[in-house]
C-alpha cells in the first residue's frame, strides 16, 4: 500500500519534506542511491523545496552517479509539471470571463482533458492555440 502512496504524491508533498523524508522518498522510488549520494544529500541540507530546484548541472558538480542522476532528473521534472499543470487549470478557472460569464465549452474541455490524459500534449495544444484568445483577459 505504501508504494502506492509514494507513486502518487504530489508536488505539494514532496515541496514540504525535510531531507530525512525527501531521501525515504527517493529510497522508495528506487533512485538507487549509494551511501555517498545519500550523505551529499544530507550535507547539502537537501529538502523537498530545495529538491525541486535541482538540474542535472548541480547533481553532477555533487558528484551523483549518471543512474541515480537521470532518475532524479525524471522526477524533478514530472514533479514541476505536475506542479504547472495544476497552476495553468487554477488560472484558467480563475480567469474573470469565467466568474462573469459561465465556462466556454473550450475551457470546459481544457479542464476535462487535464483531468482525463496522463499525456499533456493536447491540452497544452489547446492552451497555445488559445493563448492569444483567452489570456488576454487574465488578470495577474
Amino acid at each position: 500500500m505504501s508504494s502506492i502512496i509514494t507513486t502518487n504524491i504530489s508536488y505539494k508533498v514532496v515541496k514540504e519534506f525535510d531531507t530525512e523524508a525527501l531521501i525515504t522518498f527517493l529510497i522508495r522510488k528506487k533512485i538507487d542511491f549509494n551511501e555517498n549520494e545519500i550523505q551529499i544529500f544530507h550535507d547539502q541540507g537537501i529538502n523537498g523545496d530545495s529538491f525541486l530546484m535541482l538540474n542535472e548541472k548541480k547533481l553532477k558538480e555533487y558528484k551523483i552517479q549518471i543512474g541515480p542522476r537521470v532518475k532524479l532528473i525524471n522526477l524533478i521534472n514530472n514533479l514541476n509539471n505536475q506542479k504547472q499543470s495544476a497552476d495553468i487549470v487554477s488560472n484558467i478557472l480563475h480567469l474573470p470571463f469565467l466568474i462573469d460569464s459561465g465556462p466556454p465549452k473550450k475551457c470546459l474541455k481544457l479542464i476535462k482533458d487535464f483531468e482525463e490524459n496522463d499525456d499533456e500534449e493536447k491540452p497544452m495544444k489547446w492552451l497555445k492555440q488559445a493563448k492569444g484568445e483567452v489570456f488576454k483577459t487574465f488578470i495577474i
